[in-house]
């Protein structure tokens, strides 16, 4: 082997997660025991997973996740990127476990819901380089906290185990790009977003109305500071611009706590049609998909009732109908999507 391959090859440890398994949980695991990874055919294999992957699961991180990081000096803790899912997204969270080859779905006693934790070395640092420059909320802190762990720790670890070269990862700074150019705000829609039907009748108004609706909700402040930025206002903005609609700011009252938060909510037709195109680019992957596919049939329909200037009863009782399996009421699901992946 000459020496500038020897500079390519990425040595990765063997270093397993050792956390135990906690008492109110089932745990199902799912461990890739790599040891080498070199600029092979593998290799190239993963710049487009990373291309095609990284900016959907840093949405969808930056959405639904958490990620843990100890400080540097703790003994016996490994950091945990934990992204919590509905439990109905079981065929999902699985379908993640098995494509990225890392991670263990935890089962809670307690809620309907479930999580897919990734906490060993390989693992970490394989979904870091996948998501790392894909980030475009203040979560980027932190990303960044978690990129320092496995610098050092990793480097002490590889080094006291001679186990060959260690490349550092860098710390990518905020992804500026325009949001409809990557899957990013497809992770976040599955996270956050939410597709609404509304059938109703509007007052000085005999006939009922059919609306169709896109709605993504993001807290207003990060919890930590943070010396890039600490405001969800620049990512929604941009995100209320690319789609020409309105940015709006909530307060209400959870828990005997204040939550301020920044909506987007849209329904025009301009709006819906401009949702389409990005989704049908950068398609959604949870039972929210389904949702979505539901939403653009009614969308569809009432575009073609004014075109054909059909009978306006029987649209809407199909649309009801629609409406009637959709979000919180679905209890059909498909996955038949994951399977073309």
């Amino acid at each position: 082997m000459d020496n500038e391959m020897k500079k390519n090859i990425i040595f990765f440890s063997s270093f397993f997660d050792t956390c135990k398994t906690p008492e109110n949980s089932k745990i199902m695991s799912s461990q890739m025991n790599t040891s080498i990874i070199g600029p092979t055919s593998n290799s190239i294999k993963k710049l487009r997973l990373k291309k095609t992957w990284g900016p959907y699961l840093a949405g969808l991180i930056e959405g639904d996740g958490s990620i843990i990081v100890p400080q540097l000096d703790s003994k016996g803790l490994n950091p945990l990127i934990r992204i919590c899912f509905n439990e109905k997204d079981l065929p999902f969270a699985q379908y993640l476990v098995k494509m990225l080859g890392y991670g263990r779905i935890v089962f809670p006693k307690k809620g309907k819901f479930i999580l897919l934790e990734i906490s060993d070395f390989e693992g970490l640092y394989y979904i870091v380089n996948l998501i790392n420059g894909y980030f475009r909320t203040p979560k980027i802190e932190a990303c960044h906290r978690l990129i320092e762990f496995l610098n050092v720790r990793s480097l002490f670890y590889l080094n006291s185990k001679d186990m060959g070269n260690f490349i550092a990862l860098n710390k990518q700074s905020l992804d500026i790009s325009p949001i409809v150019e990557n899957s990013w705000l497809a992770g976040m829609t599955d996270a956050d977003g939410n597709f609404n039907v509304i059938i109703s009748k509007p007052k000085n108004k005999k006939s009922m109305r059919i609306q169709t609706q896109y709605t993504l909700e993001l807290r207003q402040q990060y919890h930590r500071s943070s010396i890039i930025t600490t405001s969800y206002f620049d990512i929604m903005s941009a995100i209320a611009i690319n789609f020409n609609t309105k940015l709006y700011a909530r307060s209400r009252m959870l828990n005997n706590t204040i939550c301020n938060s920044y909506v987007l909510v849209a329904g025009s037709i301009a709006f819906n049609f401009s949702v389409n195109s990005y989704f049908t680019k950068f398609p959604l992957y949870s039972s929210k998909r389904l949702d979505y596919l539901d939403w653009d049939l009614i969308r569809s329909k009432v575009r073609e009732n004014v075109k054909l200037k059909s009978k306006k009863p029987q649209l809407i009782k199909e649309c009801t109908k629609i409406k009637s399996g959709m979000n919180s009421k679905r209890n059909y699901f498909n996955w038949d999507h994951l399977k073309l992946l």
